[in-house]
């Protein structure tokens, strides 16, 4: 039977030396970018270049150029283009692997070294083809005694891992990978033999038993279910060539996952894999760090790549072996990546030609099971980087570092290239194609899956994996990178980068500030401003378009980062955390009228310069130096509520009664003033002084519909729009009982924004502000404003008047005191701000403090408000 049309004889020859050349140019190119790569990450010529990389180069140009003209002569009627495509993959690899490292790069080309010698023997031994087929059972038996041999000598050559590998002075062989193609080599002369006579199912089953136990066994004791699984597909894919029994690959499936399951609950390390592949983002800097890394990696390389030596692919553990996929991704980009998977496409296309072609049915199966071999391990270790798999530890055929790999990689093309000798005669009768089509179609199904994937992280998911704080890929870019600056309101750097090029450090000036200007690590993320405005300050926001892509396309890193202005007045910040000093707890000082954060802080906090040694205690620290106390802490509001209470009833105050005694017992709870007022005989001085009695006398006149109105109307429900984070307030399950929102477990707990926001309608004419705290960016040419949020238009009725029932004798403005006796415990509030027609700048100050000292909180949040007023 005459072979498919797509499968007959190519005018293709001729084109090897051309296409050799081509090969030559690119990895020439590539070479060359290697080594002026430091300039382009360090932006400067005078750097150290690299130049190690040219030897691999030098050694594979010899190579293939020699193995290019003795093919021409030794094998004339060969498959012209399949040593040019093979040649480009492991020139590909090799520079790849000198990229990751140097040492690993210098073994390889050794290695190469010796396997390009060993092909050129192969190539010259035109019955090489057929001794194999004589002597299968010896090579077979051999190879499984080697194989055996690592159960009781075996060593891994990086010291602690998995023990497949026979290690003789400083040199290791994994025997499992030669084994591979000896059971390609045996079973297609056991098929070949055994298809000439009446073959029944037993007969043909009778292998796959054997090869399940053998499988098994490799399971059990190494625990390499990457080459059991690849054992039982490639005997599976094989006898179904030969046969047109499919139902074998169902049944490859069904004992693939059933020895994974097993696998599963009996061994950690397949346990641990599956896991990482199931659900990564679980432990994304523990089990699952490589798989995460991976597709960091893919994702950092985009649509073009970062260019050759200006990723990071040494993030990514073993990137030289089981992950150079992803290190190519990121520098070469989905372009590259698809360049790379259709070589592999046209290996395999190739490959299964050469097989329909054959002049024997020994050679049909074992053409075909080679290709099937260096097509299926690709695809499950690219799967594997991708996570569309989960991880075998098989490495990419030609490419990956390894010994082993290359030498069984090459041997494989030496018997594909003898094979596609024809030497004129006609193909061996075929009786049946479509098993060969079938497996065309399943690889480039699977190899065109990888490509899909590949463009999913990449580009789609490429945006939201690349801002992880885990993404240590951000630190690394920076120290070749200026980030822009973090300013106060007078242009002054308190965030700031400092050094060279190359050693680039953030620096923080004013350490109080890390709970809102943040820190940024490579290691552990960033925090506050750092993390919110990250991209504006690492310059790939707000600079043109054009610029951002040319730094890409240059240095692989964005252009120098933009400053950031905020509302932030030093002086006024250093004397609220002088005064704050020793305490713990917030403060926030805001202009009412604008909403612009002039002070913020949180006390405990912590250095950020120290971030890299201290984490680890911090993290353990029960008082959290690390959150926020302004924005993301909750507190019960206790009798600080009384303010808000008294403005809904400031038209009317006169008409009711003030208590005789200011202390009460509420809920069988002794409750009193936060401190004795002056002057106890009206109801200003009792709500400032944050009276219990006048509390629940406001209470008992208000109904539940108007407190959670109140709730409401002052932004107390909501979360302002703000720019750091922020935790959402807790709100009473009930307001029937309105007493019980200061005091019980029913009570309402707020951030100290929302309280400073909401304190601020008394010295705003009833209007509650958008707080503000980062202004605008600068460029070259000058300061471009964020856009601000609308400040509410609602005024809200009676709290214009509280400024003038809470005015205070020490400053021009108003106070009120409060203090919270909770289950989550003690509490003092503070809040004040400047009075009516003050003729300065409209301000509003909440402060609180974790512990019962209501005086305390009073005289800071005073002597604050007396340093902001004063000339």
């Amino acid at each position: 039977m005459r072979a498919s049309s797509i499968f007959v004889k190519s005018p293709l020859r001729g084109l090897q030396n051309r296409l050799h050349g081509v090969a030559a140019v690119f990895l020439f190119t590539f070479s060359l970018s290697l080594t002026i790569s430091p300039a382009a990450r360090s932006h400067s010529w005078n750097v150290d270049y690299l130049w190690v990389h040219w030897i691999g180069f030098l050694i594979w140009l010899a190579g293939f150029t020699f193995l290019d003209r003795f093919l021409i002569k030794a094998i004339p009627d060969r498959d012209p283009i399949l040593l040019p495509m093979i040649s480009l993959l492991v020139g590909w690899g090799l520079l790849t692997i000198f990229r990751i490292n140097i040492y690993y790069g210098l073994r390889q080309s050794a290695w190469l070294g010796l396997c390009i010698l060993i092909l050129w023997l192969i190539l010259k031994s035109p019955r090489i083809v057929d001794d194999l087929r004589k002597f299968k059972y010896l090579f077979l038996t051999l190879g499984i005694l080697l194989v055996g041999l690592t159960i009781f000598i075996g060593v891994y050559p990086g010291g602690l891992g998995p023990q497949l590998w026979l290690g003789f002075v400083g040199l290791f062989f994994q025997p499992s990978e030669l084994l591979k193609l000896l059971l390609l080599i045996f079973l297609s002369a056991y098929l070949a033999d055994r298809l000439q006579v009446t073959f029944s199912f037993n007969q043909l089953i009778a292998p796959a038993l054997v090869l399940f136990a053998i499988a098994m066994a490799i399971l059990l004791v190494q625990r390499d279910l990457g080459t059991s699984a690849l054992f039982i597909i490639l005997f599976s894919v094989t006898v179904y060539l030969g046969t047109g029994k499919r139902r074998l690959l169902l049944a490859s499936f069904l004992i693939i996952f059933s020895a994974g399951i097993v696998g599963y609950y009996l061994f950690d390390v397949i346990h641990l894999r599956v896991d990482a592949w199931i659900n990564p983002w679980l432990d994304p800097s523990g089990r699952s760090y490589q798989i995460v890394q991976s597709i960091m990696a893919i994702a950092a390389g985009g649509v073009s790549g970062r260019g050759p030596g200006l990723g990071s692919p040494r993030v990514v553990p073993v990137a030289q072996s089981d992950f150079l996929f992803s290190a190519i991704a990121e520098e070469s980009g989905l372009i590259g990546t698809i360049a790379l998977v259709g070589l592999l496409i046209l290996i395999t296309y190739r490959g299964l030609r050469i097989s329909i072609r054959a002049k024997s049915r020994y050679y049909r199966i074992l053409a075909a099971g080679i290709t099937t071999f260096l097509s299926v391990q690709s695809i499950l270790i690219i799967g594997g980087n991708l996570r569309v798999l989960p991880l075998t530890g098989v490495t990419l055929p030609f490419m990956s570092y390894g010994g082993s790999s290359l030498f069984v990689s090459m041997i494989c093309a030496g018997l594909l290239l003898h094979i596609s000798d024809t030497g004129g005669e006609d193909p061996a009768f075929l009786e049946n194609r479509n098993p060969y089509f079938f497996v065309l179609g399943m690889t480039l199904a699977g190899l065109i899956a990888i490509v899909i994937t590949n463009g999913w992280w990449s580009v789609v998911r490429s945006a939201d994996l690349l801002s992880r704080t885990d993404n240590p890929r951000r630190g690394i870019n920076e120290r070749y990178s200026h980030r822009g600056s973090i300013l106060d309101n007078q242009g002054q750097p308190i965030n700031l980068s400092e050094g060279q090029v190359g050693s680039i450090t953030r620096s923080y000036l004013y350490p109080p500030l890390s709970p809102v200007f943040g820190f940024n690590s490579a290691v552990y993320g960033q925090s506050g401003l750092e993390s919110s405005l990250d991209g504006y300050l690492r310059g790939e926001r707000g600079v043109a378009s054009s610029s951002l892509w040319w730094n890409h396309l240059l240095y692989g890193q964005p252009p120098a980062g933009l400053d950031i202005r905020t509302s932030i007045d030093m002086d006024l910040q250093q004397t609220a955390d002088q005064l704050m000093g020793g305490k713990k707890g917030a403060m926030v000082l805001i202009n009412a009228e604008t909403g612009e954060v002039l002070a913020m802080s949180s006390l405990p906090n912590i250095d950020p310069n120290q971030v890299e040694t201290m984490w680890t205690g911090w993290m353990q620290d029960p008082e959290s130096p690390l959150i926020n106390r302004a924005t993301q802490a909750l507190y019960p509001v206790g009798t600080a509520l009384t303010s808000f209470l008294l403005s809904l009833h400031a038209r009317e105050i006169n008409s009711l009664e003030l208590p005789e005694r200011m202390n009460k017992i509420i809920n069988g709870s002794d409750q009193y003033c936060s401190y004795t007022p002056v002057g106890m005989q009206n109801w200003g001085g009792a709500v400032s002084a944050g009276c219990p009695a006048a509390f629940e006398a406001l209470s008992e006149v208000t109904s539940a519909s108007e407190v959670e109105r109140m709730v409401k109307s002052y932004g107390f429900s909501d979360l302002p729009d703000f720019i750091l984070p922020q935790a959402a307030a807790l709100l009473p399950i009930s307001f029937s009982n309105p007493v019980s929102l200061a005091f019980g477990d029913n009570q309402l707990n707020i951030t100290l924004l929302q309280m400073v926001r909401a304190a601020a309608t008394f010295s705003n004419d009833g209007i509650v502000p958008a707080p503000l705290l980062a202004i605008g960016y600068e460029n070259p040419e000058g300061l471009v404003y964020f856009p601000r949020s609308d400040t509410s238009e609602l005024k809200l009725a009676g709290s214009d008047q509280i400024a003038t029932m809470l005015s205070s004798n020490s400053f021009p403005g108003w106070e009120a005191t409060g203090r919270s006796n909770s289950t989550q415990g003690d509490f003092s509030w503070f809040i004040g701000g400047t009075a009516r027609g003050w003729e300065g700048t409209p301000l509003a100050l909440a402060l609180v403090l974790e512990d019962d000292s209501p005086l305390n909180a009073r005289l800071i949040g005073k002597q604050v408000l007396q340093s902001a007023t004063s000339p």
